[in-house]
């Protein structure tokens, strides 16, 4: 018996629709990309052990039954430690036990219950042969996906197809918030505006930060990466400009904790755009509809003016240049009054 593979990246493009106010521009729609598990609720294999078995239906003989944190990487030993407490930032919980003197064809379900007392989900093991023993196994996903965001006290059993009045296993145990997704905070990271999004997949590729932007360039690109949210969970966008008005504002599709990581970008375009005649320092925030007092992301950037006033007669005004000795950071600039005659 071995493991199934580890996770597996997945890219998965979401188009949206932005939601866009009365009277209120609109952008491209925000889109998001995902870290995805091969397995996105639970995983399980079973070795055959050799005790001994019947082929006579008669309830059989279940031996060390547990909870833990790992199982056996091929056959049925060494038995894994016991446990029945997790972490909201723990892989798996995994079910593992032995069984012998089973019925010839028998068939076993495990069914995994929330705190809720709802049923979260299922599974079956291939019908098992008489003459000997199995060490049936079974893990949830819990790090990233929907356990993570249900704490409380879970129970899993286990049921025959041939005895159905008794689970053959009930064990009961507890899944406590921590890393995010717990009903808390999420885990966001590389929150940040830049002038182009990368192009590998999420979430290896993070663009390069930018934070002043001219009037002339293309487009202002929001991206950040968020983990340990909940599950159904939906995040909206907000562009503010420099007068604290709305601007424009949009939102992705709900959040799927079979993903442990989504990659999530919008964008309001420059050039040529009312963006760029409105110089001056911008906000973007993203809310949740689950915590809405705090914004997830909550950054600024400036849109400086580009080009120059033409044109004879005489101009005087506040223009914004360039300097070239340049102070630290990116995108630094000096600000100074001009006034220039003919």
């Amino acid at each position: 018996m071995k493991l199934p593979a580890t996770t597996a990246l997945l890219s998965l493009l979401v188009s949206t629709v932005p939601a866009n106010a009365a009277g209120v521009a609109s952008t491209p729609g925000p889109s998001a990309s995902t870290f995805a598990s091969t397995a996105p609720l639970e995983i399980s294999g079973m070795a055959p052990h050799e005790s001994e078995g019947h082929a006579t239906l008669a309830f059989p003989t279940i031996t060390y039954e547990r909870t833990a944190k790992s199982v056996p990487s091929s056959g049925c030993t060494p038995t894994p430690a016991a446990t029945s407490s997790f972490s909201a930032t723990d892989e798996y919980v995994y079910l593992y036990f032995q069984i012998s003197g089973h019925a010839n064809g028998e068939q076993l379900t495990r069914v995994w219950y929330s705190p809720d007392g709802e049923v979260f989900t299922s599974g079956q093991w291939s019908p098992m042969s008489a003459g000997g023993g199995y060490c049936p196994w079974a893990g949830l996903k819990v790090a990233g996906a929907g356990p993570a965001t249900k704490p409380g006290t879970w129970r899993v059993r286990v049921f025959s197809n041939m005895i159905f009045d008794v689970p053959y296993v009930d064990l009961t145990f507890t899944i406590s918030s921590g890393g995010g997704g717990g009903g808390g905070f999420p885990t966001v990271t590389n929150a940040m505006t830049a002038k182009s999004l990368p192009g590998g997949a999420c979430p290896a590729a993070v663009p390069t930060p930018a934070a002043s932007f001219a009037s002339t360039d293309a487009a202002v690109f929001l991206y950040f990466q968020i983990s340990g949210f909940q599950n159904g969970e939906g995040l909206s966008v907000a562009w503010w400009d420099p007068s604290g008005q709305l601007h424009s504002q949009g939102s992705w599709n709900p959040l799927d904790t079979q993903y442990s990581t989504y990659c999530m970008n919008s964008r309001i375009d420059l050039a040529g755009t009312s963006a760029a005649s409105k110089p001056g320092t911008w906000r973007v925030q993203v809310f949740s509809d689950r915590i809405l007092d705090v914004p997830y992301v909550d950054l600024t950037f400036t849109i400086s003016s580009s080009g120059g006033g033409g044109g004879g007669g005489t101009v005087a005004g506040t223009w914004l240049l360039t300097s070239s000795a340049r102070v630290s950071g990116a995108g630094a600039f000096w600000q100074t009054d001009l006034s220039i005659r003919n």
